[in-house]
């Protein structure tokens, strides 16, 4: 027999006592079982007792319906000469017994661990399945949705495979074109040069022409001063004249307005005296009356008193006869006679009562009046004393102001004085600021070479050109500063001129003022000698003082309304030159130079056509009127005056050009700061590219890993998926195979089943223990499988929106970077041409600021002669208006001018000899008529030239224009993409259309204004040309008006000979005026004086007389 290894019991959890001795009794009967087979067996062998057996088994059938339970076998006699084949059996059959226990313990255990298997193995499969099935639904829904992002990828590195390709197409076109723009810049350096050394030989030519100029400025400004002196002082006079007419008619008027007043005081004060005598009457009435009241009161009180103790005798009276009717209340006496009697004594009680309150009202009221008796005397006192400290304090007031007033005249010339120190002081300044602006001009202009030269040699190094061109802009700046700060001393002294004349006017004023008051004074002391009413004298001195503190109000309000103006001028120069520094643009710059030059063209040709006509005016009357030496001495001052006004304008002019030419060097500073911000911008934005790329590449990477690992976990289910099918096909193969071992146990086990109650009973209580340990177990394995699946879900959520917003973020993050360098290259192909356009701007306005200063030069010299002109008549009609007036005003006041009357009969004397000088000089200005018609018809032909030129002007205004309008719509799409730039984190996609058509505009803006550029260098290539020929013109021109400015400083010295003796006699004249002013200021102390100790002597008869009139 074949001896198999015998299984080895399982591992099962230890058991209870009955139990074991149930599973003992099952393996007795089944040891039965067997032994009885064996004796089948062993009787087939040969054995005895087979008899028995079917005895046993006969038995045993027929006891089988009575008993469940088989009988037991009976025991076997075997035969002694068979124990070693009974031994050996023996052996087998223990062996055999013992394999198949242990076999069919191992079943029942691989029985129950199946079992359990299995119903853990039918919930963990729903699980399982439900799992695998939203896991391969995540998955091809991940599958599908990384397909298309695939595709739409690929799309989009097709979209941007062909952007790159057309912006390399647009790079290459631009290269070609910055190619051609550098050859064109080349040739306009050339040009440029050439310019500059035409430039150089004007600037020569004009330097000289400038010192000669200077020399006829000292010269003219001498004759100017002396002039400009003369017409002051007759001026000065003759509005003396008048304004002391006037001030004559208005003292009349004042003296007829004084008188009347007199009268209509001495009408008012005797109706006050009479109102007085009648307040005073009433007053002695009132007391009078006040006595007899007194009286009267006095007599009520003793009425009073003895009313009184009648109350009080009528009081005890009532309280005993009250007592007694209490009294007698108890008894019933003859009550109606009683009644009676207290009736009549209630009433008398009553009246005594209303005539006691009667006689209290009436003492009340008497009271009352007396009081405001009482009240109206002490205010009319209050009243008289308040009149007289009034009258003091006036008159306190009136000193105090006489004081100030010469204080203020006082500190009015101390002005004066240090406003003339600053006035040289200034002058100084401007000179040393004229030199450093020369100096400045030089050092410029030094530079300016430098860096064209620097230009032709390195075209290719940008850079350097940049660095250069900000450093020549910074000297600019420096340089319209220091123009600026001339401008603004200029300007101070301006002002200070101004004051200085309205001081002077101030002062000439008060003078006025002053003889007028001492006139008024000289009338009011006679007034006061002929009126004998103190009151009149005193409102006349009122009315007096009340306009000379209204006068000194006002010329105090005016002297520092004056210098508020002053420092309110300086505040406002200050911050709107300040204003103008900062808000500067280099295109409204260029507009505004080619308007000035349009504008100073047209009134060339105006003013050539204006000097024809006025030159043949011009021989006319000097022909005329070198008779008359009086009207051409005038004539002389007119025209210094309007040379004088002419260089006011000129210098204003020169100051808006500086001023804006400040501007524009601020807006040049201004655009390149943005440029540099924007470069900054775009360095930032390449960097956030760069940095969004790394991004990008880190979250791909980071998605690759976590796609990867989600990979490996799906292989990793799938293979443990099929490993749990194996398991369970297993598991079902088992499971067919003891099912099939169970229905052939089944059979035995129904046998036996009354046995397995006891058994069964245990089963069940066991069996409900285990299943409640497993819905236990169950519970806890659901819950952990519950937390799994919700953190599971929860990771898969977040990470499947992680992937999408990464995946937006790519999306987004690739557009924005493929769609940064297209413009990043647009804004630079932009940049570099406004960058060509702007250095060809600076070449136009170089060229057209030369040209404005040869059209300046001969606008100076033409306005010149036209404001001379002009001036002389309009100041030839004045006079003579003047001289009428003069006339008839004078017929009034012929005793005051008649000494100036003699001193203008020597003047015309004087005159007449320096006509006859002037007629010797006629012959001479004959030759200088025939150099002006020779200047006339040199005029016709610069007149010609400058309406070509006017032409050639207009239609490069209308192509700048053009230009013009072109580069602000650049500018405007420049500033519209900038904002685009920053707003292209919201809504870049949307924008990206409207972009690339903004893009096909300004390609075909560029060609355009690539084409008006070449145009317009042409046309500047033959506008210098003519402006050459222009030049050599207008130095012919300026050869000529230097002889005729010769010959008029000639006439200039003659006529300052002449001005200094009559500053002489007029000098002699002016003492003579300070002379009578101090001695009228002197007068007028006297006056004063008098006039206060008249003042105090009234007030001193009014207190007389008011301390009179008391009683």
């Amino acid at each position: 027999m074949s001896s198999k290894a015998v299984l080895p019991p399982s591992r099962l959890r230890r058991s209870s006592p009955e139990t074991t001795v149930h599973l003992l009794q099952k393996k007795l009967d089944v040891a039965e079982k067997e032994t009885i087979g064996l004796v089948h067996k062993l009787s087939g062998l040969g054995f005895n007792g087979s008899s028995r057996l079917k005895n046993g088994g006969g038995e045993q059938r027929g006891d089988s319906s009575q008993m469940n339970s088989p009988d037991p076998i009976q025991p076997f006699i075997p035969r002694s000469a068979e124990t070693e084949v009974l031994h050996k059996n023996y052996q087998t059959l223990v062996s055999r017994l013992c394999r198949n226990e242990s076999q069919i313990q191992t079943l029942r255990l691989n029985f129950c661990s199946v079992q359990t298997a299995r119903d853990l193995a039918k919930k963990e499969a729903g699980t399982l399945k439900e799992q695998v099935d939203v896991l391969a639904e995540t998955h091809h829904a991940e599958v599908g949705r990384l397909n298309k992002e695939l595709e739409r990828t690929k799309k989009e590195c097709r979209d941007a495979g062909v952007a790159r390709k057309a912006s390399e197409d647009e790079a290459r076109r631009l290269q070609a074109a910055l190619n051609d723009a550098a050859y064109t810049n080349s040739d306009f350096t050339v040009g440029f040069e050439d310019i500059q050394i035409a430039k150089q030989k004007l600037a020569k030519r004009v330097n000289e022409l400038r010192e000669e100029l200077g020399r006829e400025v000292s010269l003219r400004g001498s004759l100017e001063d002396s002039h400009a002196m003369l017409l002051q002082r007759t001026c000065e006079m003759e509005s003396i004249l008048e304004s002391e007419r006037r001030e004559v008619e208005s003292m009349n008027e004042n003296c007829i307005e004084l008188r009347h007043e007199g009268a209509r005081l001495m009408e008012e004060k005797n109706q006050e005296s009479a109102r007085r005598k009648a307040i005073e009457e009433a007053l002695t009435t009132l007391k009078a009356e006040l006595a007899s009241k007194d009286v009267k009161v006095a007599e009520l009180l003793e009425q009073n008193k003895v009313f009184a103790s009648a109350l009080a005798a009528s009081k005890k009276t009532c309280s005993d006869l009250h007592t007694e009717v209490e009294k007698q209340a108890t008894l019933v006496i003859d009550t109606q006679e009683e009644q009676s009697v207290v009736a009549g004594l209630e009433s008398r009680i009553n009246l005594l009562e209303k005539q006691k309150q009667d006689y209290e009202s009436r003492l009340s009221q008497e009271r009352q009046g007396k009081q405001s008796v009482q009240s109206s005397s002490s205010r009319i006192e209050e009243q008289l004393i308040s009149a007289k400290l009034k009258l003091s304090e006036k008159e306190t007031i009136h000193q105090n102001e006489m004081a100030s007033l010469e204080h203020a005249i006082g500190v009015v010339k101390d002005e004066l004085n240090e406003a003339l120190k600053e006035k040289e002081a200034v002058l100084r300044s401007k000179d040393s600021l004229m030199d450093e602006v020369n100096q400045a001009v030089d050092s410029m202009t030094e530079e300016r070479r430098s860096v064209q030269e620097k230009i032709i040699q390195a075209q290719a190094e940008v850079t350097n050109l940049t660095r250069h061109k900000e450093a020549a802009e910074q000297d600019n700046s420096q340089l319209r500063e220091r123009i600026s700060i001339l401008e603004q001393h200029q300007s101070a002294h301006q002002k200070v001129e101004s004051t200085i004349t309205e001081l002077l006017d101030s002062k000439n004023r008060l003078a006025y003022e002053k003889g007028q008051l001492q006139n008024r004074v000289e009338q009011l002391q006679r007034d006061m000698k002929s009126m004998d009413n103190v009151h009149a004298d005193a409102s006349k001195l009122k009315s007096i003082n009340a306009d000379l503190e209204a006068k000194l109000r006002e010329a105090k309000r005016e002297l520092t309304e004056g210098k508020q103006n002053l420092q309110h001028m300086e505040n406002v120069l200050k911050q709107e030159h300040a204003n103008a520094s900062r808000k500067e643009e280099d295109f409204s710059l260029a507009i505004q130079v080619r308007d000035s030059a349009l504008k100073d063209a047209e009134k060339l040709r105006e003013e050539l056509e204006a000097l024809k006509r006025r030159e043949k005016q011009k021989t006319t009357t000097l022909q005329k009127n070198l008779s008359d030496a009086r009207s051409d001495h005038n004539k002389m001052a007119a025209t210094l005056e309007s040379i004088m006004t002419s260089h006011g304008q000129l210098q204003v002019v020169v100051e808006t050009f500086q001023t804006e030419m400040g501007q524009r060097d601020h807006e040049l500073a201004a655009l390149r700061q943005e440029r540099q911000s924007h470069k900054r911008s775009t360095e930032k934005m390449q960097r956030e590219v760069t940095r969004l790329q790394e991004q990008l590449a880190a979250m791909e990477t980071a998605d690759s890993n976590q796609l990867a690992s989600l990979n490996i976990d799906l292989t990793k289910a799938a293979q443990s998926q099929t490993k749990m099918a194996t398991r369970l096909q297993e598991a079902l193969a088992t499971v067919s195979k003891q099912q099939v071992a169970l229905e052939g146990l089944q059979g035995e086990l129904d046998k036996r089943a009354a046995q397995y109650h006891i058994l069964s009973d245990t089963r069940q209580h066991e069996k409900e223990e285990s299943h409640r340990i497993k819905e236990e177990l169950a519970g806890k394995v659901e819950s952990l499988k519950q937390q799994l699946k919700s953190t599971r879900d929860s990771n898969q959520k977040k990470l499947t929106l992680e992937l999408s917003e990464l995946r937006q973020t790519h999306t987004d993050s690739k557009s924005r970077a493929e769609k940064l360098p297209k413009e990043n290259k647009e804004l630079l192909s932009k940049l570099d041409d406004v960058e060509q356009k702007h250095s060809k701007l600076k070449i136009r306005l170089a060229s057209q600021k030369t040209q404005l200063d040869q059209f300046r030069n001969t606008q100076r010299s033409n306005k010149d002669l036209e404001t001379q002109l002009l001036q002389i008549q309009d100041q030839l009609k004045e006079m003579e208006q003047t001289k009428t007036e003069y006339a008839a005003k004078n017929r009034d006041q012929s005793r005051t001018i008649a000494s100036f009357m003699d001193q203008m009969s020597g003047l015309q004397r004087e005159l007449g000899s320096l006509s006859e000088i002037q007629k010797e000089e006629s012959y001479q200005s004959r030759d200088k008529v025939r150099k002006l018609e020779k200047d006339a018809e040199k005029a016709s032909r610069i007149q010609k030239e400058n309406a070509k030129l006017k032409k050639q002007l207009r239609e490069t205004e209308e192509k700048t224009l053009a230009t013009e309008e072109k580069l602000a719509e650049a500018s405007n799409e420049s500033l519209q993409i900038s904002n685009h730039l920053q707003e292209a984190h919201d809504w870049f996609q949307s924008r990206y259309s409207s972009l690339q058509k903004a893009l096909s505009e300004t390609k075909k803006k560029q060609a355009l204004l690539e084409q008006t550029a070449a145009e317009q260098q042409r046309e500047l290539s033959h506008e210098r040309q003519k402006s050459e020929s222009q030049t050599k013109k207008a130095e012919e021109m300026i050869r000529a008006s230097r002889q005729a400015l010769n010959q008029l400083a000639n006439q200039a010295e003659v006529d300052q000979l002449e001005t200094k003796t009559q500053m002489h006699n007029l000098a002699m004249r002016v003492q003579a005026e300070r002379d009578h002013a101090t001695y009228a200021d002197h007068k007028m102390q006297k006056l004063l004086n008098t006039s206060a100790e008249l003042v105090e002597e009234l007030t001193l008869e009014l207190d007389r007389s008011y301390s009179n009139t008391r009683p």
